[in-house]
């Protein structure tokens, strides 16, 4: 009777065991069920919250564009008012544009009479202008025949007059070739005791003297000493040697030498 009451115990506790973990189980099942449905409904819930975000956004932008469109459609009512208004002073315009283009012919008549009184004037220039280069041929013609005199001037300044001690600032028999020079026609004269300012006419640097454009009618006499300058600064001195009528040679005092002289410098003559 014991033994049979055991077993029924025992029965009963498996089944009850049985019963428990298939309670179990199911409600783990329904317990992931649960999980998964509510991750469902949240992933649901959040595209439509997107959704329902990008309607609201899409709301605005038509909001702005509806704003957009009314902006234009002032603009184009304004714009055809405007065009309206324009037909309006069109034809006042063309009321005006008769007046001016009446009085731009008349512009137009006034300037071609300048014109020709210019085109008039032009060749008064002209004829002007031919008589000019005339009047420099004669004067290049009258240049040409200085220079030639000068040049024969040159040529006698050997024989004409000797230096100190019988030597010539030139070497017999050495070829010094001499630019054209051109002596001014006025000619400066030279007060005993004073100061005279005078151009150099030729720098020959190979025998190291100077041609000046005074000379005997600028009372300048030989062995005088003269101060050749640059602008402020006294470059050195030279000692005339050679005197002609209107020129004299001067050799270059040393340390000074001929090739530190140039055309644009002074001399000042000092007795």
């Amino acid at each position: 009777m014991f033994n049979r009451a055991g077993k029924t115990s025992v029965i009963f506790l498996i089944v009850f065991s049985i019963l428990l973990l298939s309670l179990t189980a199911i409600t783990m099942f329904l317990f992931q069920k649960e999980r998964e449905l509510r991750k469902m409904t949240e992933a649901k819930l959040e595209m439509s919250q997107e959704n329902h975000d990008k309607v609201v956004k899409d709301l605005e932008e038509a909001k702005q564009q509806i704003f957009i469109l009314d902006e234009q459609k002032k603009e184009i009512q304004e714009k055809i008012e405007g065009i309206l208004d324009d037909l309006e002073l069109e034809k006042g315009l063309r009321e005006e544009m008769k007046n001016e283009s009446l009085a731009l012919s008349k512009e137009v008549d006034s300037l071609t009479a300048e014109k020709e009184r210019f085109q008039q004037a032009a060749i008064e220039l002209r004829e002007k202008a031919d008589g000019l280069e005339d009047q420099l041929a004669e004067e290049q013609n009258l240049r040409q025949e200085a220079q030639a005199e000068l040049e024969r001037i040159v040529q006698w300044r050997e024989q004409d007059f000797p230096s100190e001690g019988g030597d010539e600032v030139v070497d017999e028999g050495e070829d010094v070739s001499l630019d054209k020079i051109v002596v001014s026609s006025e000619e400066k004269g030279f007060e005993p005791g004073g100061i005279i300012e005078i151009e150099i006419l030729k720098v020959n640097a190979e025998n190291n003297f100077i041609i000046i454009n005074v000379g005997k009618s600028g009372n300048v006499e030989e062995n005088t000493v003269a101060q050749v300058f640059r602008g402020d600064k006294l470059l050195g001195e030279v000692k005339i040697t050679r005197v002609q009528k209107s020129m004299s040679v001067a050799d270059v005092v040393p340390p000074l030498t001929a090739s530190e002289i140039k055309i644009n410098d002074k001399v000042v003559l000092k007795e």
